[in-house]
């Protein structure tokens, strides 16, 4: 299900390594109405810390939601003590854009 860029964010965080934290993240996604595009996870053992990487996307206006977005995953940051961001996506921009110090013959 893909969605326009202006509607897509990026969710990141690291935390003591804890069960539940998936399903707690992509419930109060759902609770949100939001749809997980990806979603990538990594349990570090020697450091005891999980990390994740989720993009998806909301159907509310993306000014209106990220605020709001925020404030819903709040409890769910405190209950596993995580460190975490939440970014909308940037709409797309040419290759060379990209890269604005580069030349391309």
């Amino acid at each position: 299900m893909p969605a326009a860029p202006s509607s897509t964010f990026i969710l990141t965080l690291d935390c003591p390594s804890a069960p539940g934290q998936i399903a707690a993240v992509s419930a109060c996604l759902d609770g949100l109405g939001c749809y997980i595009e990806e979603l990538a996870v990594f349990d570090d053992e020697t450091s005891n810390r999980f990390f994740v990487r989720c993009v998806y996307h909301s159907p509310a206006d993306p000014s209106a939601s990220l605020a709001r977005m925020r404030q819903e995953f709040a409890p769910v940051a405190g209950r596993f003590a995580m460190r975490w961001a939440i970014h909308a996506v940037a709409a797309p921009r040419a290759c060379c854009s990209w890269f604005p110090n580069s030349t391309i013959a």
